[in-house]
């Protein structure tokens, strides 16, 4: 039997500031991208939203997991004291791109799952369906992040083999 075969382009971060949604909004008018993924704790995810609204018949939206930057959904005391989130002017931030390839204690990681959920819902409770998940700076290879997106495919009833492969 002959599979039909597609090439898939996602164009990521959508959410991330209105100048970014604009030009995935362009790539879409244009045919260019058949996916994008959405960050939810950036600057446009309204935009991201409305994006989804108006073209999730053209293309297909997903989750764009962020624990590098931007303000965090939850806030966490440990993770603050870890050095994962930093404050600065702007209130907490997240950092974890510094910890890709450190090891953190139990306690750290069921913080960072709860971070993740917390992204997840609020993508979820948007309205958008969420068709496929990556990450931003390359969270998934992370030394920690394995039994998180274990956890978080679980619950939300995606297989964790589709998390893994973004």
């Amino acid at each position: 039997m002959d599979k039909k075969k597609r090439i898939i382009i996602n164009a990521d971060d959508c959410g991330m500031s209105q100048t970014v949604n604009e030009h995935i909004e362009k790539a879409i008018l244009a045919g260019k991208i058949t996916s994008t993924t959405v960050m939810t704790n950036m600057h446009d995810f309204d935009g991201a939203v409305r994006l989804y609204k108006q073209y999730h018949d053209c293309i297909s939206f997903g989750w764009h997991i962020n624990l590098s930057e931007g303000k965090p959904l939850l806030y966490s005391q440990l993770l603050l004291d870890k050095g994962f989130y930093i404050e600065s002017e702007h209130g907490v931030e997240m950092n974890g791109r510094k910890f890709l390839h450190k090891w953190l204690t139990s306690e750290a990681r069921k913080e960072i799952t709860k971070e993740l959920m917390a992204q997840c819902s609020k993508l979820r409770d948007s309205g958008i369906v969420i068709s496929h998940v990556d990450s931003h700076h390359h969270a998934h290879t992370s030394l920690w992040g394995g039994k998180s997106y274990t956890i978080i495919a679980k619950r939300n009833q995606y297989s964790s083999h589709a998390m893994y492969v973004q």
